[in-house]
């Protein structure tokens, strides 16, 4: 599997694979279009674009929607990993031939990560997508600029979530809210630390405390697996990692999608939540999370009084 990585600046929401319509005589990257919330976008198939078989779909399979000159594309990929901060030192331009048969006119840089023993491609989404094609794609699928303009306006009524599981049930934080999106594969224990810190992880030479979230909702703990993520965020004063079962999507939902936590909850159960959102006809149901809550003020005393000693 080979990972890709291009700048958040693109990156609009990533969705779940949408209902694709086949546009005839589009260029054979172009899967077809999609409707979102009622914007019409084409869906570009990148293992067609850059010449990779061809995989059954899977449940990881996402959309990442991007915004190249005014214009919304789909990028339909394996999965999505993780968002990360790639330093300017550890990127080399890309050689001649790259070993992932990747064309390297694709690629602005290579990113060497862990002293080397990870390799990520840095695309430059401006040639996989080059403004022509992408103009032939939205005529094709009988788009005008102006409905792309309509596809702007629309988000001033709607919040940015980084959705996620845990224990089963999906929750979500705003993403203003959110630094970075990790993997991790071990957390190292410290003794005496409250309840609810996991351990802490080295992030770029600096020590990460982990709050696991099943912990602190007082559910059933599970040990890390490949899906696992932290959501790195910002605590009080401390740069804190929320460790979660699995990352799901970044979304935008219509602020009158939410309503009040329900009267069922708990004071504490409630305390932590901003609000419900009800989608997919209420099948789908989102826990939007107050970050600044999920901690009582007591224990963000003892993040802090942890940075501030170095333990």
């Amino acid at each position: 599997m080979k990972s890709l990585a291009y700048p958040i600046a693109f990156v609009k929401e990533i969705v779940r694979i949408p209902e694709i319509t086949r546009i005839p005589r589009s260029p054979v990257f172009v899967e077809g279009v999609a409707n979102l919330r009622g914007n019409i976008l084409p869906i570009i198939n990148l293992r067609q674009r850059f010449g990779l078989s061809e995989e059954e779909r899977s449940d990881d399979n996402r959309a990442v929607i991007i915004e190249i000159g005014g214009h919304f594309s789909g990028l339909m990929v394996d999965r999505v990993s993780e968002v990360m901060h790639v330093t300017q030192d550890s990127v080399e331009p890309p050689p001649q031939i790259v070993a992932s048969n990747i064309d390297s006119s694709y690629l602005r840089g290579i990113a060497k990560l862990d002293h080397g023993k990870r390799l990520v491609l840095l695309l430059d989404i401006e040639r996989v997508i080059p403004a022509v094609e992408l103009e032939a794609a939205l005529q094709q699928a009988g788009q005008a600029g102006d409905k792309q303009q309509g596809a702007v306006r629309q988000v001033v009524d709607e919040q940015q979530l980084v959705t996620f599981q845990a224990a089963g049930e999906e929750y979500a934080i705003e993403i203003m809210n959110v630094q970075e999106i990790i993997r991790i594969t071990e957390i190292s224990r410290i003794p005496k630390a409250p309840p609810f810190i996991e351990g802490v992880v080295a992030l770029r030479n600096q020590l990460l405390p982990i709050v696991n979230l099943r912990k602190r909702f007082g559910l059933t703990t599970v040990a890390l697996d490949d899906d696992s993520r932290v959501i790195v965020v910002k605590l009080g004063g401390v740069i804190t990692g929320l460790q979660v079962d699995a990352v799901s999507e970044v979304l935008s939902v219509p602020k009158t999608a939410f309503e009040a936590p329900p009267p069922i909850l708990s004071a504490g159960e409630a305390s932590h939540l901003q609000g419900v959102a009800k989608l997919e006809d209420g099948k789908r149901l989102i826990m939007l999370l107050d970050i600044q809550q999920v901690l009582s003020t007591t224990e963000i005393g003892q993040l802090e009084a942890m940075a501030a000693n170095g333990d």
